[in-house]
């Protein structure tokens, strides 16, 4: 026997001994033996026949009867405690139980408490009770005594729905009572009135991390931001400034303790103010604020959802809240360059330079990440973006035929990115550049102009074969063997467009400018492209059947539809009769070979050896 072998029965007598031992506690624990478990010794002479002495059990310790020891469950793995019964699934849609409970009464209690405040003040100033710094005095009060109210609840009688909603109206009573100082009786001016209103919003939004309560900070900050036209007679941009202010503290909530709602309300009540400023400037003193402000909110925004990602450890998949924030911020950027540069200087595009620097912005912030190798999935959407703004600033200032290149272009290194970093996400961003491109190539070249003599030009040719090779790529690093048979049959009809349009516009190059030859060269282009989609057809019906891509040949056999749908609904009338003569012989010559072809193809060789003779 050879020495592992030996160590290896040495190492299992050493296991089943601690085993025994094992055994032995276990069997003390639970019949209470006083002697450990020993093993047994060879009988040298015969046994004495002894009477037995009885056995006593200790009586188990109701410890150990209730949670027996690691060593048995260790031993027994199939004895385990119970499961613990499964939780109660969340309830969806209304829960009566809380509207019509302490919460839905609290709340309702808060907003008519707030309402008879209001009309206090209503009726006593339209009876002359009180003065306007009576009013003004007993509105802060008021407020004051509502919030007062509220940490007492929350003390005293740890009733959280009511100290909530008792601290909302007092916080709504504070917004008010400033806007009443400030607008109506012109105690405060704006900014003071501005600054007072952030100040309660700031005291709301203490209050509720204090009793970390989110509503709380939705209701103070929202209100704030809401109470900002109010207090300026409208919008002004001094007052979205104090809109972004508000804005900035919810994304700060929203960073620290993962509180959504305030974010939303707040931007919600905040951002058509921003934009309505940014939008209306026109004029050349107000557009340079307008646009330093635009740049603000897109930084918040744009930083917001990089920490947002950034706090939520999850570096494969986005935070849901990450791609509504990213967009938020690029919808800021987009109408503010769109708004804002729309003067055109001679020799100089403003639009294309603001989104070169916008596409700048986002990959310098996409490499910054990368290099610091946080969370690979906002640097991802990072990238995309600012290629993306790239491609469209270089599409701005090269023009039309520029701009296709451009997102065409910024599809293929997308998709080539794809391959090397392994992120999938990028697919998702070429195939939307694609899509940009190919309506851009439309416009550029209408399908319109596939039927009129001297429509289809070389320019519009470059572009769309752009797209289909932008597509082409796409297919070729695919991931996966049917989302690649789907691009490349999809690129495959965009080739063949972009090919017959390139046969009409080439048969009428270096034709006299005289009618009758440029309409002869054109139907002989038409002529042209009938057999090519015949061939094309067939031989992709043929390369179906072999390849067994059920796919394909629906692809061959739509191109075989498309061919004999422009020989009888256009050849048929437009063409001459030479023309159609040729057209209609050498198509239907190609369809008789290629279903000789298929025939042969699909006819199995035991009915070929039946058939012979």
């Amino acid at each position: 026997m050879t020495t592992s072998a030996v160590q290896r029965l040495e190492l299992i007598e050493k296991h089943l001994d601690a085993l025994r031992q094992e055994v032995g506690s276990v069997r003390h624990e639970l019949v209470g033996a006083s002697v450990p478990l020993q093993q047994a010794e060879p009988a040298t002479s015969a046994p004495v026949w002894a009477s037995p002495t009885p056995v006593v059990p200790t009586p188990i310790p109701p410890a150990a009867a209730e949670a027996p020891s690691e060593s048995w469950r260790e031993i027994l793995p199939g004895r385990s405690e119970p499961a613990d019964p499964a939780p109660e699934a969340p309830r969806r849609g209304w829960d009566l139980d809380r509207m019509f409970g302490a919460s839905g009464l609290a709340w309702a209690g808060g907003i008519v408490t707030l309402l008879g405040i209001v009309f206090f003040f209503i009726m006593a100033a339209s009876n002359g009770w009180v003065g306007p710094n009576l009013r003004v005095a007993l509105g802060a009060v008021a407020s004051i005594g509502l919030v007062g109210v509220a940490t007492w609840l929350r003390g005293k009688l740890d009733n959280s729905s009511a100290a909530i909603a008792a601290a909302g109206a007092g916080i709504a009573g504070g917004l008010a009572t400033v806007i009443a100082a400030t607008r109506i009786y012109h105690f405060l001016p704006q900014f003071a009135g501005l600054s007072a209103a952030l100040l309660v919003a700031a005291g709301g939004a203490a209050l509720a991390m204090y009793w970390n309560a989110e509503p709380l900070a939705a209701f103070g900050l929202g209100g704030a931001a809401l109470s900002i036209p109010m207090i300026q007679d409208g919008v002004q941009i001094g007052g979205a400034w104090f809109a972004l202010v508000a804005l900035a503290a919810a994304a700060a909530l929203a960073i620290d303790r993962s509180w959504l709602i305030p974010l939303t309300v707040t931007g919600v009540c905040s951002l058509p103010q921003i934009l309505f400023e940014v939008v209306r400037a026109h004029d050349a003193a107000s557009i340079a604020p307008a646009v330093l402000l635009a740049s603000a909110t897109w930084l918040v925004l744009t930083a917001s959802a990089a920490a947002v990602q950034l706090r939520s450890n999850e570096d494969a998949k986005l935070h849901f809240a990450t791609m509504p924030l990213i967009a938020t911020g690029l919808a800021t950027a987009l109408v503010a360059v769109l708004s804002l540069f729309d003067q055109g200087v001679p020799g100089l595009d403003p639009q294309g330079i603001a989104f070169l620097v916008l596409g700048g912005a986002y990959l310098a912030g996409a490499v910054v990440l990368r290099q610091l190798k946080l969370n690979p999935a906002i640097v991802t959407v990072l990238g995309a973006v600012g290629l993306a703004m790239e491609a469209a600033g270089l599409g701005e200032l090269m023009g039309g035929p520029g701009r296709i290149l451009a997102f065409a272009a910024q599809a293929t290194a997308l998709t080539y990115l794809a391959v090397r970093l392994g992120e999938r996400r990028l697919r998702f961003a070429a195939a939307a550049d694609i899509a940009l491109a190919g309506a851009f190539a439309l416009d550029l070249m209408h399908p319109t102009s596939f039927f009129q003599a001297n429509g289809p030009t070389f320019v519009g040719v470059l572009a769309a074969a752009a797209v289909a090779a932008a597509l082409g790529a796409l297919a070729w690093w695919s991931p996966d063997e049917p989302h690649r048979q789907k691009v490349a049959i999809v690129a495959g009809l965009v080739g063949l467009y972009t090919t017959s349009m390139g046969i009409l516009a080439l048969v009428q190059l270096g034709q006299d400018s005289s009618l009758v030859a440029v309409n002869q060269a054109f139907q002989r282009g038409q002529m042209a492209v009938s057999i090519l989609w015949a061939i094309i057809g067939l031989t992709t019906v043929i390369q179906g059947v072999r390849r067994a891509s059920t796919e394909i040949r629906i692809a061959g056999v739509g191109v075989l539809v498309l061919s004999l749908a422009k020989l009888f609904l256009y050849d048929l009338s437009a063409l001459t009769a030479m023309t159609r003569a040729v057209s209609f012989f050498l198509v239907g010559g190609a369809l008789i070979a290629g279903a000789a072809v298929i025939g042969r193809r699909e006819t199995p060789p035991e009915a070929e050896v039946l058939s012979t003779p």
